[in-house]
């Protein structure tokens, strides 16, 4: 198994099996009830709870994969308020 506080990993529903994709950054590390959203094929990770801090984050970042390697990119962008344990939804098939 994985741990579940320190890596991103990825389900493969053909055939029933996690695989290990990247590290969690340090950056992101320490935030909890975050949301990982899928939009036009993108993840994206919205919000959180910094338990280091105290706060609930406003950030968002951009999960990017490539071949070889998968990054996680702040976005420029905040969301208007910190959020954090929200949920996500599929809106128009995205």
């Amino acid at each position: 198994g994985y741990a579940e506080k320190t890596i991103l990993a990825a389900y493969h529903v053909d055939d029933w099996e996690w695989t290990f994709v990247e590290e969690i950054p340090d950056q992101i590390a320490d935030l909890n009830g975050y949301t990982l959203t899928a939009y036009d094929g993108i993840l994206y990770l919205l919000g959180g709870f910094d338990s280091s801090k105290g706060t609930v984050s406003k950030q968002i970042y951009k999960v990017e994969t490539e071949e070889d390697a998968t990054t996680i990119k702040k976005l420029d962008q905040e969301l208007p308020e910190g959020r954090c344990f929200a949920k996500e939804h599929i809106r128009l098939g995205r």
